[in-house]
């Protein structure tokens, strides 16, 4: 795409310019084609109840992991 708004194709792909042209026609609608298409729309889901627990869980359990591998103030002295 130029700054005047023209698209260029440029096709240099075979011998001849008639394959060429026939290319840049063929690559062109592709590209209209690839336009056309609308994007699927996300729809945003929220976290099921379980997946929650589960979640939270984990986090526990790393918790009491870290927690253990602290010095406790006795140990200081």
């Amino acid at each position: 795409m130029t700054d005047d708004g023209l698209l260029i194709i440029e096709a240099k792909r075979h011998r001849t310019q008639e394959q060429n042209r026939f290319d840049a026609i063929q690559r062109l609608k592709a590209l209209i084609q690839r336009a056309l298409e609308k994007p699927n729309i996300r729809r945003a889901t929220r976290p099921s109840y379980t997946a929650k627990a589960a979640r939270m869980s984990d986090k526990k359990k790393h918790g009491e992991v870290k927690r253990t591998r602290r010095l406790a103030p006795k140990d200081w002295e």
